[in-house]
């Protein structure tokens, strides 16, 4: 493992206990990079359409001051998920946005392609707020209010 890695152990550890078998989302990301992680049980995820969008979000939480999850942004689809606490019944209705919560097409429940906590990007996935290990995740509420704000061109004003 390399130094990099260090910090981003705890986050690491916290993604792999989402697993009934942590070692299997352990020996995917030495293999290919990429695990295939289970939503609807500790958190689901938000998928949230653009860069320059999820950049505004991004920015817009971190100024509201807002605890602020997890999110991970797929460069090819120019997509980003949202990890959110796992609310059964919820209702997401949102333009350019989905609740990932349908299971596969084989019945299994829903997962979704993730590199380990860190700065690299894995393929075509990148973790922009990577998970710390604390277990905390955006909430529903502050993410709908920043999208609203977003996509009013209202957002809080970004220093720097």
């Amino acid at each position: 493992m390399s130094a990099w890695a260090a910090p981003y152990l705890p986050g690491r550890y916290w993604l792999a206990g989402v697993s009934s078998n942590p070692q299997t989302i352990a020996d995917e990301w030495r293999g290919t990079g990429l695990a295939k992680v289970q939503l609807s049980c500790r958190f689901d995820a938000i998928q949230v359409a653009g860069a320059a969008r999820t950049s505004a979000v991004v920015a817009e939480l971190h100024t509201s001051g807002v605890p602020l999850g997890p999110v991970l942004y797929d460069h090819g689809e120019q997509v980003s998920f949202w990890l959110v606490p796992v609310r059964p019944g919820l209702t997401w209705q949102m333009n350019d946005t989905a609740l990932l919560i349908e299971p596969a097409d084989d019945g299994e429940p829903p997962s979704l392609l993730m590199p380990p906590p860190g700065p690299r990007r894995m393929g075509q996935r990148q973790w922009l707020v990577s998970p710390d290990g604390s277990g905390r995740l955006t909430r529903h509420e502050d993410l709908a209010v920043a999208l609203r704000r977003v996509r009013r061109g209202h957002p809080n004003p970004v220093a720097g």
